[in-house]
C-alpha cells in the first residue's frame, strides 16, 4: 500500500505538470505537421509502396496460415524473416510503443516518438524540461528525419526515435542512484530499438555508447564516480542488454543465420561477369563499391548549416517552384535546358534530401564545445566527428578501407551517410547541454562573453565568405558533369552550361542568405537573455520558435501538406498504398492465358471474387473497392497456380511484378547472394537457359507516366516463354565442377548472331577492330567509332551497337541512323541505296549456344553424395500436385532413377525433402536450384520449409519479457529508498 501511495503521490507532484505540458506540445507538433493521417491519409512513400509488394504473399497466407518463413513472390524464393516476421514474444514492446505514441497513425506517432525519446533523454542528465522541449523540437524537426519519413524508410525511422531513449537509459543506470530500474529501462529501450530491426543505425549508435562508456570510466579513474559503481553499472548494462538480445532473439539469430547467405555475407566468386579479378573490390561482406556508393562529399558536410549547399535533393531546377526567379531572365531555350538540370550538384547518386540539422542547432552546440562544463560533452563530440568520417566513404579512402577490412560488420552495411544519424543526435544535445548553462549560470556567462564572440563570429564569417565568393569554396558541378563539360568545344552548349552554374550559384546564394538571417535572430535572442534580465520563458518561446521556423521549413521542402487542386502533393487516400496497383494490360493477358488453360481458375476465383464483394463497405468508392478485387484475383490465381513472371522495366529494384505475381526479381537490400550473383552474370543479360529453368512463363513490361517516370500507370504483356521447364524435370546428363567460379561460368547460354560490319564506321568487336563477319553473343561487347571535325579537331566517340538478340530471325536487320538524332534498326533487304551508305553493322540469328538447363545439370562435387551417376534417362513424369511457399507437393513415376531438378531456390537453412514421407537430402544444381535424386516407381516428393528454432526463440522472447517487467517494477518499487539526494551534482 505504501508503494502505491508513494506512486501516487510521485504521480501528481506539481512538477509533473511540466510533463504533461511537454508532452502535450509534441502531440500537437505531430498533428500539426502530419494532420492529413487523421484522415484517413497515407505519405505517398516509394519504398513502402515497394514493401507491399514484396510482402504480398506473405500477407495473403498470414491472413489464413500464420506466418509463413519463405515466399515466392520475389527473387525467385527467399526467406521472410527480413520482409516481414511476426515473432511471438515481443506483444510487450508493441504495447508499450503504442502507450508512447497514443496509438496515433504513422507518420504522426515517428514524430512522437522523436520528440517523447530526445525529451526523455534530456531528463535522464536532470535537465529542466523546457529546455528538455527545446532539445526535442530540434531533434525531431531535422530535416533528415522528415525526408526519411517522405522516402518511406520507417524502419530507420523508429530505428533513429529510440537512439535517444537508449541513451537515457545508459544515463539513468550510470548517473542515477536507482540503478536498478536503469537496468529496467535500458532493457526496454535497447529492446524497442533491437525490434526496430534496423541493424546499421543500431550499429551506428555503440559510436555514443562506447564514447560516453570511455567517459564514465574516465570519472571513475579520476575519482568523480564510485570504481564500484561504475563496476555495477557496467555489469547492470550487459544485464540489461542480454535481456534486449533474449525479447528479439528470432530477428536476431535470423538475421544472422540468414546473412551469411545473403549479399550481406559476401560471394564465393572472384571473379567478374567479364572473366577479370574482383580482388580489389571483395570483401568479406558487400563490395567496397557497393559499401561507398552513397558517400557524403566532404564539402557536402556544410550541408549540415545550409540545406542547399550541394542543390539539397535528386530534382529538376524548374520542379521547384521556389527557383523560379533564379532563372526566369534566361533566354528561351537556355531556361529550358537550366530547368531541366538536377537542383543536385553533389557527387551522390541520387538524395532525397540534405543532412540538415539547422543553423540554430549547430551553434548552440558549438557554445556547449566552449561552456558548458559536462564532460559527456566530449563524448558526443568524438561521436559526431567519427560519425562524419565514416560518413565521407570513398572520399576518405584509407579509413574506411581499413574499417572495411577490419572492424566486425562494417562490410556488412552499405550507403555508409547512414551514420550521420548519430550526427543529428549529438549536436541537439550539445545544444541543450548549452542551455541549460545559460539558465544556471547566466550571470557567469555575462561576465565571460568572449567566446560568445568568436563562435559567434566564425559562423558568422564562414557564412559571409560562402555569400561572398561561392565558387572559391564550393563547385556546382558534380564530378560526373564536370568530365562531361570537359569534353565539350560547342561554345553554345559551354555557355548554357555556365547559366546553369549561375542558376545553382543563385540557389546556393538564397539558402546561405536564409542561415545567416537565422544565425542572426540566434546571436540576438541569446545576446539579450545573458545582458538582460528578460524572463527566461520568453527566451525559451522566442528559441522555439526561431528552432520551428528554421527547421519546419526546411523540412517541408520535403514532405507537406500543400494541395495541388483538391488532392494533396504528399498524401494519398490509405487503401491505395495497402493496394499500390490496378490491375493493367499484361496482367490481365496472363490470367485469361492460365484460365484458358485451366477453366477451373476461372470459377475458383470469381467465387472468391463474390465473397470479397459481400464485405464491401457502402462507404467504400468504386476505385478502392476494384483495388482490392484486382488484389484479391491475383491472389488467388498465386495460390492455384505456380510460374513466374519477368518484368523487364526495372525488374531488380521494383515490386511490381511480385504485386501480382512470383517474380523473378523484386526490392530487397539483402537477397540471397547466390541468386544476385545469377542476376550480375546471367539474368542481366537474358540467359535463355536460365530464364527457362526459373520457370519464367511471361514477360511483362510496366509503363510509366511520362512527367516523373516514377509513377506505373500501365503495363503490356510481352508475350509467353514456350521454352519454360515448369515446376520441375528430369535431366539426362550430370557435370561436376570445383569451384563457384567454374559453376557460375558454367551455366553460359545465349542467342548469338552474325554481324557483318558495314562501311561507313570502324566496328569494335571486344574493343578489337573487325572488318569480317563475326558471331557474337551478349556476353561480348560490340560498338562502333563515330567520327566528327570541331574547330579542325577530328573527335572520335565509341558507341554500343545493341543487338536485340532475341528478336533476330533468319532475316537480316541493319543498324543505321533514325534521321532524329538516334539509331534503329531496320530489315536490310528493304534498304533503299542511300540508307545502306549509312548502315553500321547487319545482323542474322544464329542460333541459341552453351548450356542447356532442360537436359543438363551443373553441381559442385559438394554434392557428390546426392548425385550419383553422370548421366540418366531423363524419362519419365513429375508435377506440382499442391503450392503452399511452405510446403510444395510433387508426384513422380520414372522406371529407373532420376535426376529431378525443381525450379526452386535452393537454402541450406529450414528446408528439407521428403520422399513418401521419408527425409532425403536436397542438392544444389545450377548454381541456384534443387535437386533430388528419384528413385523409380511413383512417389509422392514433398518440400517442407520451418522457421528455424522458432519455438526456442518465443521462449526465450517470452522470458526475457518477464524479466524486464519485473526488474522495472522493482525499480519502481525500490525508488523511494533510491530518492536523489539535493546536493547530487546535476548537469
Amino acid at each position: 500500500m505504501e508503494f502505491v501511495n508513494n506512486l501516487k503521490t510521485s504521480i501528481l507532484k506539481k512538477s509533473n505538470w511540466w510533463h504533461v505540458g511537454a508532452i502535450a506540445l509534441f502531440v500537437l507538433i505531430s498533428i500539426i505537421y502530419f494532420y492529413p493521417a487523421l484522415g484517413n491519409q497515407s505519405v505517398k512513400q516509394h519504398d513502402i509502396s515497394q514493401w507491399v509488394g514484396s510482402s504480398r504473399e506473405i500477407y495473403d497466407y498470414r491472413d489464413t496460415d500464420g506466418q509463413i518463413g519463405w515466399t515466392n513472390s520475389m527473387f525467385s524464393g527467399m526467406p521472410t524473416n527480413q520482409i516481414s516476421m511476426e515473432h511471438e514474444g515481443t506483444s510487450v514492446l508493441r504495447f508499450v510503443r503504442n502507450i508512447l505514441t497514443f496509438g496515433m497513425p504513422r507518420p504522426i506517432s515517428i514524430m512522437m516518438l522523436y520528440l517523447i525519446g530526445f525529451y526523455f533523454l534530456a531528463l535522464s542528465f536532470k535537465i529542466k524540461p523546457y529546455v528538455a522541449v527545446l532539445g526535442a523540437i530540434a531533434f525531431a524537426l531535422s530535416a533528415h528525419h522528415i525526408i526519411i519519413i517522405e522516402a518511406g524508410h520507417n524502419t530507420k525511422a523508429f530505428a533513429i526515435a529510440f537512439v535517444p531513449f537508449v541513451i537515457a537509459g545508459f544515463n539513468v543506470l550510470f548517473r542515477w542512484k536507482n540503478w536498478i530500474l536503469g537496468i529496467g529501462l535500458s532493457a526496454l529501450f535497447m529492446s524497442l530499438e533491437l525490434w526496430s530491426n534496423h541493424v546499421q543505425i543500431t550499429y551506428y549508435m555503440m559510436i555514443p555508447l562506447l564514447a560516453l562508456g570511455a567517459v564514465e570510466l574516465y570519472r571513475a579513474i579520476r575519482g568523480e564516480n564510485d570504481f564500484m559503481k561504475f563496476g555495477r553499472s557496467t555489469a547492470g548494462l550487459l544485464v540489461a542488454y542480454g535481456i534486449a538480445f533474449l525479447i528479439n532473439s528470432g530477428n536476431i539469430l535470423g538475421t544472422a543465420e540468414y546473412g551469411e547467405f545473403s549479399t550481406r555475407g559476401g560471394s564465393e566468386l572472384t571473379i567478374n561477369p567479364d572473366g577479370s579479378s574482383n580482388a580489389e573490390d571483395k570483401t568479406e561482406g558487400l563490395d567496397r563499391s557497393y559499401i561507398t556508393e552513397y558517400s557524403l562529399g566532404r564539402t557536402e558536410t556544410f550541408s549540415f548549416i545550409v540545406p542547399n549547399f550541394k542543390g539539397g535533393e535528386s530534382i529538376a531546377i524548374g520542379d521547384v517552384e521556389a527557383n523560379e526567379d533564379n532563372y526566369e531572365d534566361l533566354d528561351r531555350g537556355v531556361k529550358s535546358f537550366v530547368m531541366s538540370n538536377n537542383q543536385y550538384w553533389g557527387d551522390q547518386r541520387i538524395v532525397s534530401g540534405p543532412v540538415y540539422i539547422g543553423i540554430i542547432t549547430a551553434f548552440l552546440a558549438l557554445l556547449a564545445l566552449v561552456y558548458s562544463e559536462e564532460k559527456t560533452k566530449w563524448a558526443y563530440l568524438a561521436a559526431a566527428i567519427i560519425a562524419v568520417l565514416l560518413s565521407w566513404g570513398s572520399n576518405i579512402e584509407w579509413l574506411t578501407n581499413f574499417l572495411v577490412d577490419h572492424l566486425p560488420g562494417y562490410n556488412k552495411f552499405r550507403a555508409v551517410t547512414i551514420s550521420l544519424a548519430i550526427v543529428q543526435f549529438a549536436l541537439p544535445v550539445l545544444a541543450v547541454l548549452f542551455l541549460t548553462k545559460l539558465f544556471k549560470k547566466r550571470e557567469e556567462l555575462k561576465e565571460n562573453l568572449l567566446p560568445f564572440f568568436i563562435v559567434s563570429g566564425v559562423f558568422g564569417v564562414v557564412l559571409l565568405a560562402l555569400l561572398a565568393s561561392p565558387t572559391s569554396f564550393n563547385t556546382f558541378f558534380s564530378a560526373a558533369e564536370e568530365d562531361m563539360i570537359a569534353g565539350i568545344t560547342d561554345p553554345a552548349y559551354l555557355d548554357a552550361y555556365d547559366d546553369l552554374e549561375l542558376t545553382r550559384i543563385s540557389i546556393f546564394r538564397d539558402d546561405v542568405l536564409r542561415s545567416f538571417a537565422f544565425l542572426v535572430l540566434a546571436f540576438g535572442t541569446v545576446f539579450l537573455f545573458i545582458k538582460s534580465t528578460a524572463n527566461k520563458y520568453l527566451f525559451i518561446g522566442a528559441t522555439g520558435i526561431l528552432l520551428i521556423m528554421d527547421l519546419g521549413t526546411a523540412s517541408k521542402r520535403y514532405l507537406n501538406n500543400e494541395k495541388k487542386g483538391k488532392n494533396y502533393i504528399s498524401w494519398e487516400d490509405s487503401w491505395k498504398q495497402n493496394y499500390p496497383y490496378e490491375e493493367n494490360a499484361a496482367e490481365l493477358a496472363i490470367y485469361n492465358a492460365e484460365v484458358a488453360q485451366d477453366i477451373e481458375l476461372d470459377d475458383k476465383i470469381n467465387k472468391r471474387l463474390a465473397e470479397v464483394k459481400k464485405g464491401f463497405d457502402k462507404s467504400m468508392d468504386a476505385a478502392e473497392k476494384n483495388r482490392i478485387l484486382d488484389y484479391t484475383k491475383y491472389r488467388e490465381l498465386n495460390r492455384l497456380t505456380n510460374f513466374r513472371v519477368m518484368d523487364y522495366g526495372n525488374p531488380f529494384n521494383s515490386t511490381y511484378g511480385s504485386y501480382f505475381f512470383k517474380s523473378i526479381g523484386g526490392y530487397h537490400g539483402a537477397k540471397l547472394g547466390r541468386y544476385q550473383d545469377l542476376v550480375s552474370f546471367h539474368l542481366g543479360v537474358g540467359n535463355p537457359a536460365v530464364v527457362d529453368m526459373l520457370n519464367i512463363k511471361h514477360k511483362i513490361r510496366p509503363e510509366y507516366d511520362k512527367e516523373t517516370r516514377k509513377k506505373i500507370v500501365g503495363s503490356t504483356y510481352l508475350g509467353n516463354n514456350p521454352t519454360a521447364l515448369g515446376n520441375a524435370w528430369f535431366v539426362e546428363e550430370t557435370e561436376s565442377v570445383t569451384s563457384a567460379n567454374d559453376e557460375i561460368q558454367a551455366l553460359k547460354s545465349a542467342y548469338t548472331a552474325m554481324v557483318t560490319p558495314g562501311s561507313l564506321y570502324m566496328i569494335l568487336f571486344n574493343n578489337e577492330v573487325i572488318t569480317t563477319e563475326q558471331k557474337v553473343s551478349p556476353y561480348d561487347n560490340l560498338s562502333f567509332v563515330y567520327s566528327f571535325v570541331q574547330d579542325s579537331v577530328t573527335i572520335q566517340d565509341t558507341i554500343p551497337v545493341q543487338v536485340p538478340f532475341q528478336g533476330l530471325t533468319e532475316q537480316r536487320v541493319s543498324h543505321i541512323p533514325d534521321g532524329q538524332g538516334g539509331l534503329t534498326w531496320y530489315p536490310t533487304e528493304m534498304l533503299d541505296s542511300m540508307m545502306a551508305t549509312m548502315e553500321i553493322v547487319n545482323v542474322i540469328s544464329a542460333g541459341k549456344e552453351g548450356f542447356d538447363s532442360k537436359t543438363t545439370a551443373i553441381y559442385d562435387e559438394k554434392f557428390k553424395n546426392v548425385i550419383s551417376k553422370q548421366s540418366y534417362s531423363g524419362k519419365g513424369t513429375i508435377e506440382m500436385t499442391s503450392y503452399h511457399p511452405d510446403h510444395l507437393i510433387y508426384k513422380s513415376s520414372t522406371s529407373d532413377t532420376e535426376l529431378a531438378v525443381f525450379s526452386e531456390i535452393y537454402h541450406p537453412v529450414g528446408w528439407k525433402a521428403l520422399i513418401d514421407g521419408k527425409e532425403t537430402e536436397i542438392g544444389r544444381v545450377n548454381y541456384v536450384l534443387r535437386a533430388l535424386e528419384v528413385p523409380a516407381g511413383e512417389h509422392e516428393i514433398e518440400f517442407i520449409y520451418e522457421i528455424p528454432s522458432r519455438g526456442s526463440y518465443s521462449a526465450m522472447a517470452w522470458t526475457g519479457s518477464i524479466v524486464m517487467i519485473l526488474i522495472i517494477g522493482l525499480g519502481l518499487f525500490m525508488a523511494p529508498k533510491f530518492r536523489e539526494e539535493k546536493t547530487e551534482e546535476e548537469v
